[in-house]
């Protein structure tokens, strides 16, 4: 049958990783396509930078974390998940917003937005 090798590299401000590829053997159907033009998406510094977290870390004592937009991206969705991917709650965006931290479990959480340039997520620490 026919062989075909995928290579992936990632790429960004921090440089480059080594490339990681798989071997496909027994023929593609359908065939991949060329890589889309990497001009086509937004870089990921800026998706990453939708939101600013402070304090972060932040503790079950502070109780709340502020979260304020740090781009002009029109944002329409927050989910709060934790490390195990279980959405915590759903935040309605504006323009400064309140968590309340103080029942969460010390641990990772992340914030995904949804935002006209794509979804981004940004990580909190709860101690």
């Amino acid at each position: 049958g026919t062989a075909t090798t995928l290579y992936v590299t990632a790429k960004n401000s921090c440089g480059e990783s080594p490339a990681a590829f798989k071997t496909i053997t027994g023929g593609i159907n359908p065939p991949f396509r060329p890589a889309a033009d990497s001009e086509s998406f937004p870089p990921l510094d800026e998706i990453a930078s939708a939101l600013e977290l402070h304090p972060n870390p932040v503790t079950r004592n502070q109780g709340v974390l502020s979260i304020t937009k740090a781009n002009s991206a029109t944002i329409t969705g927050m989910k709060v998940f934790n490390l195990q991917g279980q959405m915590i709650e759903e935040l309605t965006p504006s323009a400064s917003m309140k968590l309340d931290v103080s029942t969460y479990e010390p641990g990772v959480y992340f914030i995904q937005t949804a935002q006209d340039g794509g979804l981004s997520t940004t990580k909190f620490i709860v101690e």
